[in-house]
């Protein structure tokens, strides 16, 4: 619930669910048939029970959290059953009308939000992964619902057996802070085979040197903050640890037998750069409170309960760059598991981004996520790459580039190969053009390259969208890495 001008509340959640089943926890599938709603109650008549106005949202059965902008609009988040629709967000005016309604089925689940402090942005916290499950935050611009990115983040060591989730998420003026919890799921362990059970039966879910020991079901709260494009700047993992407990620096120390304790929500402190946690603690509920140096950075000391062995050569080195679709990159670029293992492969970038690239003597290589599947590189250009958004056959009727790698004579539709060029074997003809084909946006409206020629900066900063119209959007200019 959040105050509105100090005279309304807005409530958001579960309504109309015929029994109370699945309703001990917030994660996937615990309201399955309810449905999602956002109220208004004005304050004065709370013992009446008025309501000002009520948003029934059929397609989805709960509304996450609800957040008010400054303009006195009102961010919602979503979630459905299916796939794509478990982080989806809307926008209402202050009278509860819909603006828009988007899905952004790249985060996975969603499971809270915030705003930018520029009232410009949404931001999505949550998780996901396909058989593994990583922290993820989403930016949504708040004019029309686009997706602008989304990013990946995880505690490092085998993220097949150590799941990250987060729970929570807080704008400052220069980032995001999420607060996620970090472990090996109850169970995890026999779902595995060979080395991989093995490690996860002896807690070496992160075979780093160094590294604790995790036991199944012992979660540890991993807080981490980015920039306001979603670079990470810092990351921490801690357990609560007893009095009388050994210390983490004592050879006595067994990580396995410290409680689980899992950071769930978080808020601003009373000074810049502090942060109060709400945590999940084995006998309870807790608070871990992270205390910066005064300039927001929301640093702090403590015991660290999750990473690798310290060495103090293991570091980026902050003047290197390489070029990644004619643009610059830095080290910190390299924050997804499908860029580093596609990118840490030349040595030059293994070399100077030894953080990054886990290319630390002291770490052993880390075992990965499956990746996203290769890009294609063809004779005249550096990358050949389909679009990912869905191609408009006729009026309704939309196609992805799968549909039309399953019948190659498809591809002989008209501007089918300028939409689908690696699936279409046109990579020599279409891999730098724009689609000719209307295509299917995030938020559901049918579009063509020419309206992204209109603000190109701004969307062809979505993936999605430059890899539709790559010549708007320069995709193929400069070098790749290769």
């Amino acid at each position: 619930m959040i105050s509105v001008d100090s005279d309304s509340i807005i409530l958001s959640g579960v309504f109309k669910k015929p029994d109370l089943s699945e309703m001990f926890f917030k994660s996937y599938g615990n309201v399955y048939n309810g449905k999602a709603f956002v109220q208004s109650l004005p304050i004065s008549k709370l013992k009446t029970g008025q309501v000002t106005w009520t948003r029934e949202f059929s397609k989805y059965v709960t509304a996450k959290t609800a957040q008010v902008l400054p303009s006195g609009k009102i961010a919602v988040l979503l979630y459905g059953e299916d796939d794509g629709n478990q982080a989806s967000t809307a926008l209402l005016n202050t009278q509860g009308a819909i603006e828009w309604n988007t899905d952004h089925s790249e985060q996975k689940e969603g499971t809270d939000l915030t705003i930018s402090d520029d009232g410009k942005f949404i931001i999505i916290t949550g998780h996901g992964g396909d058989g593994y499950y990583a922290g993820r935050l989403t930016k949504v611009n708040v004019s029309n619902g686009l997706r602008v990115w989304t990013k990946e983040f995880t505690v490092g060591g085998d993220n097949n057996i150590i799941y990250q989730e987060c729970w929570g998420v807080v704008a400052l003026s220069d980032g995001f802070v999420a607060s996620c919890g970090a472990g090996i799921e109850g169970g995890k362990c026999n779902q595995l085979s060979g080395k991989a059970k093995t490690n996860c039966k002896a807690g070496r879910g992160d075979p780093r040197s160094g590294a604790f020991l995790r036991k199944e079901n012992n979660w540890q709260s991993f807080v981490f903050k980015t920039d306001l494009n979603g670079k990470l700047l810092w990351q921490r993992v801690d357990s609560y640890k007893c009095d009388e407990c050994v210390s983490m620096g004592s050879p006595s120390f067994d990580s396995k037998k410290t409680g689980s304790s899992a950071a769930e929500w978080i808020t601003k402190g009373k000074s810049d750069g502090e942060f109060m946690v709400v945590t999940d603690e084995g006998f309870g509920v807790g608070v871990l409170v992270l205390t910066g140096d005064g300039d927001g950075d929301g640093g702090g000391g403590g015991d660290d309960d999750g990473g690798g062995g310290g060495d103090d050569d293991c570091v980026d080195n902050p003047d290197y760059s390489f070029k990644h679709k004619g643009k610059l990159k830095l080290c910190s670029w390299l924050t997804t598991k499908s860029r580093v293992k596609k990118y840490c492969k030349k040595n030059a970038i293994k070399k100077n981004c030894k953080k990054s690239c886990d290319n630390c003597d002291t770490f052993p290589p880390v075992t990965k996520p499956p990746a996203s599947p290769p890009v294609s590189k063809s004779p005249t250009s550096n990358i050949c790459i389909d679009s990912k958004l869905k191609m408009f056959m006729n009026k309704k009727i939309t196609k992805t580039c799968a549909w039309a790698k399953k019948n190659k004579k498809r591809c002989n539709k008209k501007g089918v190969k300028s939409h689908c060029p690696f699936s279409c074997n046109a990579c020599e003809e279409h891999a730098c053009n724009d689609s000719t084909k209307d295509f299917k946006m995030d938020n559901g409206e049918k579009e063509a390259c020419a309206f992204i020629k209109e603000d190109p900066d701004y969307y062809c900063s979505n993936e999605n969208l430059s890899s539709t119209c790559r010549a708007t959007c320069n995709y193929c200019s400069g070098s790749i890495v290769e």
